[in-house]
């Protein structure tokens, strides 16, 4: 219920907000660099590695927090249909439409968000560490078969 969601929305968001994360920091090139490099010419520079983990890394935690803040509630739902036991008192388990019923009295629509600050940051924590240790990886691999050829 909440994992496919999220991690399609992860995977989406981490490609948005790297294209933004590297647009910004072409704009901070051009601005911070020399404005009489060519535009040609600026497109083609290419980032240190160092450059390349940091934009990775900060958009998976960018990512991880537009995925958490979009899919709390689902997981908010889950966590509660998991504690609740159908079998007390001879009662059935809520329904999922039930359980929302029952957030949204207790608390407002903000009681679907409950959990939401730890949940964001652990998500973007085990995102960057992922995607991090995956792309670096991914490079120390492509440049051993590279010695190897």
């Amino acid at each position: 219920m909440t994992y496919a969601p999220s991690n399609a929305l992860w995977w989406t968001s981490y490609a948005i907000t790297q294209r933004l994360v590297w647009s910004g920091y072409g704009c901070y090139f051009s601005k911070n660099g020399d404005d009489r490099i060519e535009d040609n010419i600026k497109s083609t520079l290419k980032p240190d590695s160092k450059t390349v983990m940091m934009v990775q890394g900060v958009s998976a935690a960018m990512a991880g927090g537009v995925s958490a803040l979009i899919t709390t509630p689902l997981d908010t739902i889950k966590t509660r249909l998991q504690v609740l036991d159908g079998d007390e008192n001879g009662r059935r388990a809520p329904t999922v439409a039930q359980t929302v019923r029952n957030l949204v009295r207790e608390g407002g629509w903000m009681a679907c968000y409950r959990g939401l600050g730890p949940r964001w940051a652990s998500m973007s924590m085990s995102a960057t560490t992922m995607i991090t240790t995956y792309e670096f990886l991914k490079r120390l691999s492509t440049k051993n078969q590279e010695n190897w050829a």
